[in-house]
């Protein structure tokens, strides 16, 4: 079942912004408000394979994996 998460936009004037709020850094710019879903979906999907680096650099050589659940 697709998850559904909650998206600002903003007309800046020359292109509109778009933010994911439940996941901080998801963001995008678009030059149409119509492009801002496809582009806010496609950042979304990318965005866990970028933090997986992220974190596990950060982590140094020693860590530990641990699943987590969170309720809808």
């Amino acid at each position: 079942m697709p998850q559904t998460r909650n998206a600002t936009a903003k007309d800046t004037g020359d292109r509109w912004g778009g933010w994911v709020e439940e996941n901080p850094g998801v963001d995008g710019l678009t030059p149409t408000r119509n492009a801002l879903p496809a582009t806010s979906r496609a950042t979304l999907a990318e965005a866990p394979g970028s933090h997986r680096a992220e974190t596990r650099s950060a982590a140094g050589a020693a860590f530990e994996f641990e699943k987590v659940s969170i309720a809808a």
